[in-house]
């Protein structure tokens, strides 16, 4: 997971785009910093935002990279809380073996 602070503007584009929480991997960083620079949010159908009293707003943008290269994201608005992922450091994938090792479960005899 990769958490991107960004500025959604009244248009719907991003801008002022950066890196509030790395996944471990700069590729992946790189990417959803780039999905997320690039992102036009619409408003629901038949509105606009200007009707809805949108502006330009802070925003938080949580990225997860699939292992097939696919991404998902969701938009946390200003005034929804952010996933505890957000705040958490990343784990190295040394740290992700070593925890996995330690939990596995042997199968029972």
């Amino acid at each position: 997971f990769v958490c991107v602070a960004t500025t959604v503007m009244a248009d719907g584009h991003t801008r002022q785009s950066s890196l509030l929480r790395r996944s471990g991997n700069a590729a992946s960083d790189r990417n959803a910093l780039r999905l997320v620079r690039t992102l036009k949010f619409r408003p629901p159908a038949g509105t606009t935002w200007e009707e809805l009293g949108v502006g330009e707003r802070a925003a938080h943008v949580l990225v997860r990279m699939h292992q097939n290269g696919q991404m998902a994201f969701k938009l946390f608005e200003p005034t929804e809380p952010l996933p505890p992922i957000c705040y958490a450091p990343f784990e190295s994938v040394a740290k992700d073996r070593e925890i996995n090792a330690a939990t596995a479960t042997e199968p029972s005899p």
